[in-house]
């Protein structure tokens, strides 16, 4: 009878696991919005499972071919209030219409970049690093099409 309970227990705890894991994964799939500095200026930037948007122009995140960060550590205003950090992000990849595409965001608050972070990596499939060449794209929508056309 006890052995019985103790399963019951374990299944319990694996279904909560998995179902918060499934949130989390989940999670990026819906528009998220972010206050940033978009090409030096005030913006409202849109992240999507589909398209990355700003005032300044928008990436296909299936067709983002990189996303390199820069980090800028800046101390603050009287020196003794400790630093600030400045996350620097070039989006580059092609639009909609298959033109170069590049867009330079800029987030001073920590927990909004790092929040960004981890949406661009999943929406992008692309990890910090990481490149994606023109034909590696065209493959990748080739072989889209393909299962859409089956």
């Amino acid at each position: 009878m006890l052995e019985g309970r103790k399963l019951i227990n374990v299944e319990i705890f694996l279904s909560l696991i998995f179902s918060v894991f499934y949130c989390f994964l989940e999670m990026p799939l819906n528009a998220d919005e972010y206050e940033a500095i978009c090409n030096s200026r005030e913006c409202l930037l849109k992240v999507n499972e589909d398209l990355i948007t700003t005032p300044f122009g928008s990436i296909k995140s299936s067709r983002m071919t990189s996303w390199p960060l820069i980090v800028d550590t800046q101390p603050r205003m009287l020196g003794f209030l400790g630093e600030k950090d400045k996350y620097t992000f070039n989006l580059n990849g092609y639009d909609q219409d298959g033109r170069k595409k590049s867009l330079n965001i800029q987030f001073i608050n920590d927990k909004s970049a790092k929040k960004f972070i981890r949406e661009i990596e999943t929406v992008s499939g692309l990890g910090l690093g990481q490149r994606r060449s023109a034909k590696q794209i065209r493959e990748n929508e080739l072989l889209e099409k393909q299962k859409t056309e089956i």
